[in-house]
């Protein structure tokens, strides 16, 4: 099938530029005029003549990789990323009850930090914000395994075990008090620490999201049983 649009230009090649010009004759290729004296691009190409002919499907390929990446830079700049990658970790803030949960989470929205998912496990609640904050309410006996810890630093690892381990050498080599604590959500690849070195807040060394459990999205908990508490 011929394309309607079909123009053809006679540009001088001058030393060192490039010049692209793109001659659409039909559906499976495209004359591309361009500087002879760069080799390199060459090979991605089939010469006829003083034209460079590039396949039509290799520039949808690319201007539609080019669409996406701003696509997704977009979304990444507004906080709306919605893949999975990167994984900064976690700011978690816990609350005294369920329904206090649910007010700092409704608050936080009217200032644009938007509810995303929710990730219930273990008896603990957990709002994941878009910006990646959490804000959760754990059982007392949890809050007893953290020193009743209200807040807690999220750090991405590939063995968190490891990783916790390594901390508390690491503060405790400063002078500080320092203990690993796995029992807290075993089922987890979560290891905590609980130190002096922090006021009131705990640190959690976790496996890459992609190997959490798959948190449940605000619209599918609103539609199929109403929100959570």
């Amino acid at each position: 099938m011929a394309v309607f649009l079909n123009f053809k230009f006679k540009l001088p090649l001058s030393s060192r530029s490039v010049v692209f010009v793109i001659l659409v004759g039909d559906w499976s290729s495209c004359s591309v005029l361009y500087c002879t004296e760069m080799p390199d691009l060459k090979r991605f190409y089939q010469q006829k003549g003083n034209d460079m002919f590039l396949p039509i499907w290799l520039i949808v390929a690319v201007s539609l990789a080019f669409a996406l990446l701003a696509i997704w830079a977009y979304l990444m700049a507004i906080g709306r990323n919605p893949l999975p990658f990167p994984d900064p970790g976690s700011r978690i803030f816990t609350t005294p009850s369920p329904a206090a949960k649910e007010a700092l989470v409704a608050l936080l929205a009217t200032h644009g930090i938007k509810e995303r998912f929710e990730a219930n496990s273990s008896g603990i609640l957990r709002s994941i914000m878009w910006d990646g904050t959490i804000i959760n309410h754990s059982p007392p006996d949890v809050l007893e395994k953290l020193a009743n810890a209200s807040a807690c630093i999220g750090v991405v690892v590939d063995d968190p075990v490891v990783s916790a381990n390594a901390a508390v050498e690491f503060l405790r080599s400063r002078g500080f008090e320092a203990e690993v604590v796995l029992d807290v959500e075993p089922e987890l690849p979560i290891a905590f620490v609980v130190t002096n070195a922090t006021s009131g807040t705990a640190l959690n060394f976790r496996k890459h999201i992609i190997h959490l459990p798959r948190p449940q999205s605000v619209k599918a908990n609103s539609g199929a049983e109403g929100r959570s508490i």
